[in-house]
């Protein structure tokens, strides 16, 4: 890593140190009140896992310094021996260009002050104590690469000088990026206790988000190549990973409040009110069956299910509606003058309300007024109007005579055919008939019969007319007459 880069980083950690410390003294001031102990514990974890951190930057920091600037004094050597030896450099690349190229087979003149620097550079590297069992296999196997690399080339003295920095650079990199191996006996502990910890009080849910994290974990303690960082890590997600875990909510309460209701009786209550009724039973079963749900939610179910009955409601009594219905139905329109109609559509808006089984009682009761209402407002006629036809057929006539007048009477009074008589149904009158000759000594006769005031009834009566002088007195003519009557209207 560049220096200034590593400078950097310890300096952001220095700060992320100081914040954790002033968070930890904060929560320490708290703990009398909440007991949040296990909050401060795992801060104080994080402190120590970040000095330490910051300690094995700093001392990667002070090694990649150093190493700068051995680097730096061995470029400058370089530089002054080039300077002082340039007429040797060129003649000794002009020869080994032409060696080369012309596959010449002598060595070039050998710039021993640069090739040696190079080489106790390398020398310097493997006379260093650098174990494969105190480095992960990763950082190591890249330092091992980076130095066979350079060793290779140790000898070579046709590099050049980019050349040979490149080398050392990569080697210095390795060096530095060598990664301790951390100490996983903690994390072991913490992944095994979670492992026997008791989940079974826990929702399927969070129980599987706690595998989960502690599976990660576990990835983590199997890989050989992972750093200290990463092994702290791990071992604050073991303890976060707790905090995932949800106790499985306790529905005594709620499953009695369903047992109690499952078979509650609703026959006196209104569709409607049932269908509310059921869908809260309905959540109830469901929250009953599912084992991921919060004690939260089942508190609020209960709650629910405490009022439910206030949900019922109960059926409107419509005897009394029935009963007013069925009274206009049977009404004749043919006996009001006015109200009628209104009173056909009352009772078809109040069949309506008898027909829903959601109504209410005041809705009910609301319709009654409104059909009694309107059947008070009822105009009955007063009476009704008849059309009274008298019609004569002579049977009989022996020398009586041949011209005939009728007269009819009602009342004692004359009459024409097809007088009109108002008078209640069913009531009687008394109606007659006078039957005359026309002569110089015209003979009479007249009678009465009582008809009674009913559509399409008829009678008839017979009247005989006698002759009174001449040579024909005491012969008569006999006349049948018809009496019809016929309802015209009501008034």
């Amino acid at each position: 890593m560049n220096v200034f880069k590593l400078k950097k980083e310890i300096e952001e950690k220095e700060i992320a140190l100081e914040l954790l410390i002033k968070q930890c003294e904060k929560e320490e001031e708290k703990v009398f009140l909440f007991k949040n102990n296990k909050k401060i514990d795992r801060l104080k974890k994080r402190i120590v896992a970040l000095d330490q951190e910051i300690a094995e930057l700093q001392k990667s920091y002070d090694h990649q310094l150093e190493m700068k600037e051995n680097a730096g004094k061995a470029m400058r050597k370089v530089v002054v021996f080039t300077k002082k030896n340039l007429l040797k450099t060129c003649i000794g690349c002009v020869v080994a260009c032409i060696a080369y190229y012309g596959y010449l087979f002598f060595k070039p003149l050998n710039i021993n002050g640069e090739q040696t620097t190079y080489r106790s550079m390398i020398e310097s590297y493997e006379n260093m104590e650098v174990s494969s069992s105190d480095y992960t296999p990763e950082t190591y196997d890249q330092y091992i690469h980076d130095l066979e690399e350079a060793e290779a080339q140790k000898n070579e003295i046709f590099l050049s000088v980019e050349e040979k920095l490149s080398y050392i650079d990569a080697l210095l990199s390795s060096y530095d990026s060598l990664e301790p191996i951390p100490d996983k006996t903690t994390l072991l502990s913490e992944i095994n206790k979670a492992n026997e910890y008791d989940i079974s009080t826990f929702t399927p849910n969070s129980v599987e988000d706690f595998k989960s994290a502690i599976s990660k974990v576990q990835v983590i303690y199997e890989d050989e190549n992972a750093t200290k960082k990463e092994v702290d890590d791990a071992e604050a997600d073991i303890t976060d990973a707790y905090l995932l875990l949800t106790l499985k909510a306790d529905k005594t309460k709620l499953v009695e409040l369903y047992n109690k209701y499952t078979n509650y009786s609703l026959d006196e209550y209104t569709s409607s009110s049932i269908k509310s009724f059921d869908k809260e039973i309905q959540n109830a079963k469901e929250l009953i069956d599912d084992e991921n749900i919060s004690q939260d939610e089942v508190d609020k179910q209960v709650q629910a299910m405490k009022s439910i009955e206030t949900l019922l409601v109960e059926k409107a009594d419509k005897t009394v509606l029935k009963n007013l219905i069925d009274e206009c139905n049977q009404l004749d329109e043919n006996n009001y003058k006015t109200g009628y109609d209104a009173l056909i559509a009352e009772v078809k808006s109040s069949s309506t309300i008898l027909s829903n089984d959601n109504v209410t009682q005041e809705e009910v009761d609301s319709a009654v007024t409104r059909l009694q209402s309107a059947k008070n407002d009822l105009s009955e006629y007063v009476t009704n109007v008849y059309r009274i036809n008298m019609s004569a057929r002579m049977q009989s006539n022996n020398h009586v005579g041949n011209d005939w007048s009728y007269e009819r009477y009602y009342n004692n009074e004359a009459v024409h055919d097809g007088f009109e008589v108002p008078g209640e149904p069913g009531s009687s009158i008394t109606v007659g008939m006078a039957i005359t000759e026309r002569d110089k000594s015209p003979d009479e006769g007249y009678e009465t019969v009582s008809i009674t005031l009913e559509n399409g009834y008829q009678t008839s009566f017979d009247i005989i007319v006698s002759e009174d002088m001449g040579r024909y007195a005491g012969n008569t003519a006999t006349f049948t007459v018809t009496v019809t009557v016929t309802y015209l209207r009501q008034e």
